[in-house]
This record gives structure tokens, C-alpha cells and sequence, in this order.
């Protein structure tokens, strides 16, 4: 998202880059000055009356009918509301202007306190779209060639800077470093829920509960170029996390400095509930180092909300956000790193609404890093990562989430998460995603009466009803489990394995262990497809046995298996191999 600030304008300007403003006034109040390039500088001050004060600025700020051309120019912010006071006036570009402007006002300011701000960044803004802080092509022949005659390239700005100042005489008193701090405090502190986002790469989420419906005000400030992912900013529902608001583009104004300072003011109303408001900035332009022209008030960039009635502030609470996800979590894989198998059971006393949140790499359209959950007891798959129910995740376009509201049945499950080679928590190969911390799979309860003693942990290799498995098949494998069963039951089977042609080439079956008579086979026929390539077969079949001793049995090929894949696994991979389980009477 970095703008080209470098200038590569050179200029012959002499004698008349050193405008003769004259000595500051002795009485100044406060004052900016002795500049370089590419500065923000501020200064905070009070009046102690109603009065008007006096403003000189020397800067650089013109304008063409096609353009506005930003080098140097100040502005003056108003401590309690955060609006801007005054700013400095664009002037009318001429030919062989090459020198600062000088401009005198007075302006009416009320008693209170006061930021002043003085901008050296050097940037274009183009009215019909065409450029926006680029110093090249057609806007460089437009307005720089026409303004210094098409003169050899120089450093203009870093040759304007140091004659650039700003001062304001009036009566009251420079505030000190404390004092303006303590102004901004104040102000922070009229807003209920915020997150204040103050370096690059940053990504925070804070939630709020709201105790009846209300009429909630918002301001987001951010960075958004437009057509382009940078800055976001939006507000979910904590239970499902369902966006209840998130930053346009389209539905956003200027922050003021370069056009990708994003500004949105608004009103939303939310029933009762719980909320959390996030925001995310991306590896530039921020607080911690603008690489652009900044916005009017760059000390609140981010996102907060305050209520519309002071009545209902004591209607709206602060609540820990992390803590809460935590006790609401089902299960958590998360912060998965690169050729990670991770796998964690859970049981549920009762049915229970979920929301699945998910993150993971995708290639084509496909899903490299992804998760499924696995109903035990059924022998299927009740939900799995599918490229096309994810979205962009943030940063790379290869970081994809998902986040899905699904009901599960009381009963045994088990979470799955696979990674690949590269791209995973804290081993980035391109720009990581938003909620990067999340990387992997979290299954939250949706049920507003929830408690953690309705969820277990559950170990399939613990379970009482499996009477035999052979899973993690590998390449040339004849393994067996033998069972027995001490009167006439009912059985599960749930089996995977290769098959193509009508044929079985990876394949499990159950033989009496006295005369090893089969009693069960998997057949290709009993087959359907178990997902990925079309050979992954999957068996899910009911079988009655009378009272005996058994023999399970899996044989494998010498292709396509467990790990060793060479076509894509089974939705299932854990499971390629067969489980035999009881029927519970």
C-alpha cells in the first residue's frame, strides 16, 4: 500500500526558493518551523478567552482545475470535539510558481484548547480519480512541467521544506507534552467501546454487551485506498460473529491529507446483545509512521462507538473479549504451523448451535491449509472447509476464512486441521491475515445459556462402543485387529480406501478368526465417493453378527495412502483405513 513520496522534480530554484517572510513575532504563541521533508509536526495550545487570533503560514499548497498539490500546509484541530478549527488555503498554481506561499489570517477561535498541525509531505490529489500521490506520467507533464517550465529534475520539496513554518499569536499558553495528553485522554474517554490502532500490523478486538436496543454513534478512521485492501475496521455479533457493520469504501469520506485517509460518521441501532468492535491496520501508514500526507486528527485512527443518548451509557459495558471466546470455544486448533496434522475430540451432552470460524491457505481456487469435524458415532463428515464458502481473510488473497453457523446433534465429534508446507502461524510467505492468531480452527457455542460442563474432551481410541480400527494405512500394508463380540450385535462399519474401475485396490473386510469365512467386505459398489480424487471410496455400512470371535482386515496397493497421497486425499484422511463400532442398544 506504500505511496511514491520521493519527488523526482528538479528545479533550478536559487534565490527564489528563500522567501523573505520575516522573524517570527515575538509574541507568538506557539510555532512550527525549520521542517524537512516528509514531517508531521504538532503543537497544542489553550486560549484562556473568546478571541481572535492570528495565523502565518508559509507552506506550499496549490491547486490546478484538475488537481491539488500538497508539499506543505498546516491546519488547526480543536481539542475537545476533534474537528478541525481552520486550515490552511489552497492557492491558484502559475507558471515558474516556484516559490512558498505566505498567507496571514485571523480567525474568531472560543476559550478551550487547541492542535496545531504543519504536514511536509509531498503528494497529489487529481479531482477525476486519474492520480493519487503518484509524481509521474501525466499529471507530472499536467501540472510540475507547466508550473517550473519543464526545468531539469531536482528535490523540490526537500528544497521547500526548510522555509516552510506556521505560527499563531493569540493569549493563552503553550500546553505541554502532559497537558496535550491528558486533552486527548479526556476525549477518549467519551467513547464507550474503541480500539485505537497506533503501529503497522496491528489487529485488536474489543467487545461490548449491550443491556436493551440502541441508537449507537460510530466513527471509523483508517487507511483505504480505494479498490484495495488496507485498514478495515467492522463490528460483529460476539455469539455468532456476524458482521452487524463494516467499513465501505463506497460509503466512506475523507479523513483529509492523502485520499486513502477514510473517514465514516454514522448512526446503526443493535438489539440487546453481545458485540465486539475490531480493526486491523496493514504494514504501513499508520500513527507509528505515515508514509503519506496524515489525516486531520491522526490520533484517532481506528474505530469507536459511543451512544447517541447519554441516557443509555449505563446500558453498555466493556467485556473481555479473548476471555470470552475462550470459555465459548468447543474446540480451539489454532496457531497451526506449516506440515501440521492437529486433532482434538469433543463430546456434546445436548444439541447445540455452533459457529465454526476458520482460517487457511488456498491455491487455485483449492484449500491447502483447511479443517473438517467428524461425527464419530455416524461415521461422517458434518463439516468441512470448502473453498467457496470462505472469503478473503485479509492480507494475501490466498488467506481464506470461513465462518459458519451449524447444529450439532448430542453425541462424539472430532476436529480436524491439516497444513501444508509453507504459509502458517508466524511463518508467513507473503502478507498474513488479518487474525493471524486464529489461524486454523475454532467451533464456538451459539447457545446464550451455555456452560462448559455440556462439552467433554473425547479420545476415539478411548471409546468404549470401537471394537476395532486400523487407521493411517500406508503403501503395501496387510494389517488386522481381531474382536469379539459376547452376544448377537448390531455394528457400524466406516471405511476408506482406493478404488477405480469397479475394483477395490486399498479395501477392508471381516472374517470369522476360526474358519476365516468372510462375513463383511468393502465392495467397490457399497462405495461412494469420499472426495478429493474420484478413487477415494468410502464405505458406510450396518452389518448383524452373532456372538463370536472376528478378524479385521485392511490390505493397501502400493500407491495412494495415508500422507502418501499422489492424488488429492479424501475429505476424511484420518480415517482412511476402516472402524468397526457397536450399535449402543
Amino acid at each position: 500500500m506504500r505511496t511514491i513520496l520521493s519527488i523526482v522534480l528538479v528545479l533550478f530554484f536559487g534565490p527564489l526558493l528563500a522567501l523573505s517572510a520575516g522573524p517570527l513575532p515575538k509574541d507568538a504563541l506557539v510555532e512550527l518551523q525549520g521542517f524537512q521533508e516528509r514531517e508531521l509536526r504538532s503543537t497544542a495550545f489553550e486560549l484562556d478567552v473568546d478571541q481572535e487570533v492570528e495565523i502565518e503560514t508559509v507552506g506550499y499548497f496549490k491547486q490546478t482545475d484538475e488537481s491539488r498539490i500538497l508539499i506543505g500546509y498546516a491546519w488547526i484541530l480543536d481539542s475537545s470535539t476533534r474537528e478541525m478549527a481552520w486550515m490552511m488555503e489552497p492557492e491558484p498554481i502559475r507558471k515558474r510558481d516556484r516559490k512558498p506561499q505566505e498567507q496571514r489570517t485571523r480567525i474568531r477561535l472560543p476559550r478551550g484548547s487547541y492542535e496545531l498541525y504543519y504536514s511536509s509531505f509531498p503528494y497529489i490529489i487529481s479531482y477525476d480519480g486519474a492520480a493519487d500521490g503518484w509524481w509521474s506520467g501525466s499529471m507530472l507533464s499536467r501540472v510540475f512541467e507547466w508550473a517550473f517550465s519543464g526545468e531539469e529534475d531536482g528535490g523540490a520539496a526537500r528544497a521547500l521544506a526548510p522555509s516552510f513554518r506556521v505560527s499563531v499569536r493569540g493569549s493563552g499558553r503553550e500546553l505541554s507534552l502532559e497537558e496535550a495528553q491528558q486533552s486527548l485522554n479526556a476525549y477518549r474517554k467519551k467513547a464507550a467501546v474503541a480500539v485505537w490502532a497506533l503501529t503497522d500490523g496491528f489487529f485488536e478486538a474489543r467487545g461490548f454487551a449491550l443491556d436493551r436496543p440502541m441508537k449507537l454513534e460510530l466513527l471509523f478512521q483508517g487507511e483505504a485506498p480505494r479498490k484495495r485492501g488496507a485498514d478495515s475496521g467492522w463490528i460483529i455479533d460476539a455469539v455468532t460473529r456476524k458482521k452487524v457493520w463494516e467499513f465501505e469504501y463506497d460509503r466512506s469520506d475523507s479523513a483529509g491529507g492523502a485520499e486513502k485517509n477514510r473517514r465514516v460518521r454514522r448512526s446503526i441501532r443493535l438489539p440487546k446483545g453481545k458485540y465486539a468492535v475490531l480493526f486491523s491496520t496493514d504494514d504501513s501508514h499508520s500513527p507509528r509512521g505515515w508514509n503519506s500526507p496524515p489525516p486531520i486528527d491522526p490520533e484517532t485512527w481506528g474505530l469507536q462507538i459511543w451512544p447517541s443518548d447519554d441516557a443509555d451509557r449505563t446500558a453498555i459495558r466493556g467485556f473481555d473479549y479473548q476471555r470470552d471466546l475462550q470459555e465459548r470455544s468447543l474446540v480451539a486448533l489454532t496457531r497451526v504451523g506449516d506440515d501440521q496434522f492437529s486433532t482434538e475430540g469433543f463430546s456434546l451432552s445436548r444439541p447445540m448451535q455452533v459457529t465454526i470460524y476458520a482460517l487457511g491457505e488456498s491455491r487455485s481456487r483449492r484449500m491447502r491449509d483447511y479443517g473438517w469435524i467428524f461425527h464419530a458415532d455416524a461415521g461422517r463428515i458434518v463439516w468441512r472447509m470448502n473453498y467457496r464458502s470462505t472469503k478473503h481473510a485479509g492480507g494475501a488473497r490466498k488467506n481464506r476464512v470461513a465462518e459458519e453457523s451449524i447444529l450439532l446433534e448430542p453425541g462424539n465429534y472430532v476436529a480436524y486441521y491439516r497444513s501444508d508446507d509453507s504459509h502458517s502461524f508466524r511463518k508467513w510467505n507473503s502478507a498474513p491475515p488479518i487474525d493471524a492468531e486464529a489461524w486454523g480452527l475454532r467451533v464456538l457455542s451459539q447457545e446464550s445459556d451455555f456452560s462448559p460442563a455440556e462439552v467433554s474432551r473425547y479420545r476415539e481410541e478411548d471409546d468404549p462402543s470401537i471394537l476395532a480400527r486400523i487407521l493411517e494405512v500406508p503403501d503395501d500394508a496387510s494389517l488386522r485387529e481381531d474382536f469379539a463380540l459376547d452376544r448377537d450385535r448390531r455394528l457400524t462399519i466406516y471405511a476408506i480406501g482406493e478404488g477405480s474401475g469397479g475394483r477395490m485396490h486399498d479395501y477392508a473386510w471381516i472374517e470369522d478368526a476360526a474358519s476365516g469365512d468372510v462375513v463383511w467386505k468393502m465392495e467397490f459398489a457399497s462405495t461412494e465417493h469420499a472426495g478429493g480424487a474420484s478413487k477415494n471410496r468410502v464405505a458406510r455400512e450396518t452389518v448383524n453378527l452373532p456372538a463370536g470371535k472376528y478378524r479385521l482386515r485392511y490390505d493397501s496397493d502400493d500407491s495412494h495412502s495415508f500422507v502418501d497421497w499422489n492424488a488429492s486425499p479424501p475429505f476424511d484422511q484420518a480415517h482412511w483405513g476402516v472402524t468397526v463400532r457397536l450399535i449402543r442398544d
